[in-house]
């Protein structure tokens, strides 16, 4: 790509840890040049997860009833099959055709619905169905090199779509839910990367690791904190905690970003330090 461009998954396979929320959140504060000043290119978000809460956020699709052609559906079954009845229609579907704008400029979507589910089941029998997401972002280099962060919003769930992602990404952004047994859930995550790479070549780097619905004075928060520090001191950001704050949750309830809905306030001012630290590290 000529421009450089990073492919950052937001990623965890257990859901309520906050991922969709800092795929959301991470997205519009780099798209935005009051924040990212010096980002230069767009942001494209690929919403991969069926649930479809960042295209409920950043687009006027309903995730319910969105139709195949509107999402990645038929991008995966073209870049494996060759031979289908629809070729005809997606040798003329382009990847740019399914990117949206947004309310924000420099930010744009690949929307997603729960019709991407199926997807899972049309790889099942392909031999090579966990890097498909990657011949795809291959495929259409060109045309990608215009972004410089693609922000993967992954399915909370062991899925093919999940692996694809794995593979696909150069990056990955771990949210852990400040509890006691977050690092099992983490150690689960390093696992199933680990053997992306030992069988696929995946090349995804753990660009870090951080804690969501910190509560500063709860023992079990701090808890989970003394532990990562412990176990995972080289991927663990000990600098970053996305605080518990209503604002998020309410954000979510309006279908906006968080420094859209309340710029000032905590939950804000925790996801722009941890944009920053994703531009710090992807800009050395």
């Amino acid at each position: 790509m000529a421009r450089k461009t990073d492919i950052i998954a937001v990623t965890n396979q257990k859901g309520g840890v906050g991922k969709s929320t800092t795929a959301i959140n991470l997205a519009a504060i780099l798209s935005d040049p009051i924040y990212s000043a010096d980002v230069d290119g767009d942001i494209l978000l690929c919403d991969l997860d069926p649930s479809g809460n960042a295209t409920a956020v950043f687009s006027d699709k309903d995730p319910d009833e969105i139709d195949r052609k509107e999402t990645m559906f038929y991008q995966f079954i073209q870049a494996v099959n060759e031979n289908l009845v629809d070729m005809d229609f997606m040798q003329k579907q382009k990847l740019e055709e399914l990117v949206l704008p947004t309310a924000r400029k420099r930010l744009k979507i690949i929307p997603t619905g729960l019709v991407l589910e199926e997807v899972n089941l049309e790889l099942a029998s392909y031999r090579h169905r966990v890097s498909v997401l990657k011949k795809i972002f291959d495929r259409e280099s060109d045309y990608l090199s215009r972004f410089r962060y693609i922000i993967l919003d992954t399915p909370p769930s062991m899925s093919l779509i999940f692996f694809n992602s794995l593979i696909a990404a150069q990056h990955l952004l771990v949210p852990l839910q400040a509890k006691k047994l977050a690092l099992l859930g983490l150690k689960s995550l390093l696992k199933t990367l680990s053997k992306c790479k030992k069988l696929y070549n995946a090349e995804a780097d753990v660009l870090g690791v951080f804690l969501t619905f910190f509560e500063t004075n709860v023992n079990t928060s701090n808890a989970a904190r003394e532990s990562m520090m412990l176990n995972c001191p080289n991927i663990f950001w000990d600098d970053i905690a996305i605080r518990k704050n209503i604002s998020l949750d309410e954000a979510h309830g309006e279908a906006q970003a968080i420094i859209d809905y309340k710029p000032n306030c905590q939950g804000s001012k925790d996801y722009i330090k941890l944009a920053n630290k994703v531009l710090e590290l992807t800009n050395k």
